[in-house]
């Protein structure tokens, strides 16, 4: 399987099916982990995008879609284990 590479040239095509593959972005806030979660979806990996400001990942999980992606967003401070850790919060 290839890992495409940021900013190494334009994404790969999106196909018409989901990619048995997922992605975690903890930090995806406005700048490189959204670059990074966008880049991902469009490589049609599920994405699941954390950051401390939970109420900003609406806009990135809205720009995902429209773009035909999927990405789960959650409101977490990855210095905090406890919330940190899948499932816990």
């Amino acid at each position: 399987m290839t890992i495409p590479i940021i900013g190494d040239g334009d994404p790969p095509p999106v196909s018409q099916s989901r990619r048995n593959a997922t992605v975690a972005v903890v930090g995806a806030g406005d700048c490189t982990g959204a670059a990074i979660a966008r880049r991902f979806a469009r490589a049609d990996y599920t994405v699941f995008a954390g950051r401390r400001h939970g109420d900003k990942l609406a806009s990135l999980m809205a720009e995902i879609a429209a773009d035909g992606g999927l990405c789960v967003g959650r409101m977490l401070d990855a210095r905090e284990v406890e919330e940190a850790i899948l499932g816990s919060g």
